[in-house]
């Protein structure tokens, strides 16, 4: 029962709304008609504002046309400048050096190994150096060759690198071979000496005649 009268009510706020409406639409109508003296003065007026809102719409179109246009001219003027600044800095750089960056690619391949220097390189050529020089890639490489031996030389005199190395199992294995290889064969004879374990290195004794060769031998014959 409630809802029936909730829904009656809200037909009847519609109702109301609709007629005010209505009321007003009529009320607009008559005042329009008290502009003109008939209906066929009101359309005739209605039809030249339809004809001059056509024109209107055709002006309208005819300058966004235009403004196409120009939008279309802005970006062609803006990338042929583009175009010609790019032109003009590679102009400059070919003068600042012939081989310049465009000569990176003829460099890479004159000298392949450099592949791996390529970012050193360039923080060569981006710092200013040598970019008169016809050559500045090449002296940049050398920069960069010899800053690596400055660095390994460097190492080489640093005794906790070396050590560091040398606990390397390849390297000590090297290290160990090379120093048995060494050992046997070499022409003197190490012996032990002593209960601290130096070694001595004496040359053999060779016997220049017949008795010192008997002496020896018997020496021997008694130490055995």
């Amino acid at each position: 029962m409630e809802e029936l009268k909730n829904e009656q009510a809200a037909v009847a706020a519609q109702t109301a709304e609709a007629e005010e409406i209505l009321e007003g639409r009529d009320e607009q109508t008559s005042t329009s008609l008290k502009k003109f003296k008939d209906v066929k003065s009101l359309e005739k007026a209605y039809g030249s504002l339809e004809s001059e809102f056509t024109k209107r719409s055709q002006r309208i179109k005819e300058l966004e046309g235009k403004v196409a246009e120009l939008t279309e001219f802005k970006l062609s003027a803006e990338k042929e400048k583009a175009a010609l600044e790019a032109e003009e800095k590679a102009r400059e750089n070919a003068g600042k050096g012939e081989r310049g960056l465009s000569g990176a690619e003829e460099f890479y391949k004159k000298f392949p190994e450099a592949a791996k220097y390529a970012e050193k390189i360039a923080d060569f050529a981006e710092s200013g150096e040598n970019l008169g020089d016809k050559e500045f890639l090449e002296k940049a490489y050398v920069k960069c060759l010899l800053r690596e031996a400055e660095e390994l030389r460097a190492k080489l005199n640093d005794e906790e690198f070396l050590y560091g190395q040398i606990e390397s199992t390849p390297i000590k294995d090297r290290v160990i071979k090379a120093y048995l290889s060494c050992v046997k064969n070499s022409p003197k004879t190490p012996k032990l000496l002593g209960n601290g374990g130096s070694i001595a290195v004496m040359p053999p004794v060779k016997p220049k005649t017949l008795a010192e060769a008997g002496k020896l031998a018997k020496d021997y014959i008694i130490i055995k």
